[in-house]
């Protein structure tokens, strides 16, 4: 129980410096994917802890396997989800990165960029459309987004110095 009670500490003591050492980072995707980790990692110490702890009142109360087999899946259970619950969190990070860097190619990037760019925006929005109605109005949106920038292209390569160049001395 006393070596258990040093490893509870230490494990405490750990996670405070790693707390204390997010605190101190600028805020980025690094960052939140730390956060993310650091918070899993609380989670399943947490969850050990209890196991331990049921364990333990198991032992003194004489429990059958069959209430110890239960809390064994509830155990389980409780990790599952925190699994899951961290995988939902990265997701999110890299889903958010990635609209990020859409958006910038959108406004700054190469045509193709931008025309990739527009497309997988509308392909998204497509995707999680509701109606009919709403999916055919995103279509149009995205041609409509799709010819203003080959248009703005199109302008781009004309030579308006020598289309008007001479036009003063006409």
């Amino acid at each position: 129980q006393a070596r258990q009670k040093l490893n509870d500490e230490l494990l405490a003591l750990e996670q405070q410096n790693q707390q204390d050492w997010l605190d101190l980072q600028e805020e980025g995707t690094q960052k939140k994917l730390a956060r993310i980790d650091a918070d899993y990692d609380r989670q399943k110490a947490e969850i050990e802890k209890k196991a331990r702890e049921l364990a333990e009142l198991n032992r003194k109360a004489g429990v059958t396997d069959t209430n110890a087999a239960e809390q064994q899946t509830e155990i389980d259970r409780a990790n599952t989800l925190a699994e899951d619950t961290r995988e939902k969190e990265r997701t999110a990070v890299y889903r958010e990165e990635a609209v990020a860097m859409r958006d910038y190619l959108k406004e700054y990037g190469s045509y193709q960029q931008q025309k990739l760019a527009i497309a997988e925006e509308y392909a998204e929005k497509i995707r999680r459309a509701q109606s009919e109605g709403e999916r055919l109005s995103l279509e149009k949106e995205r041609d409509s987004a799709v010819n203003r920038l080959e248009l703005s292209a199109i302008r781009q390569q004309i030579d308006w110095g020598n289309v008007f160049g001479n036009f003063g001395v006409m």
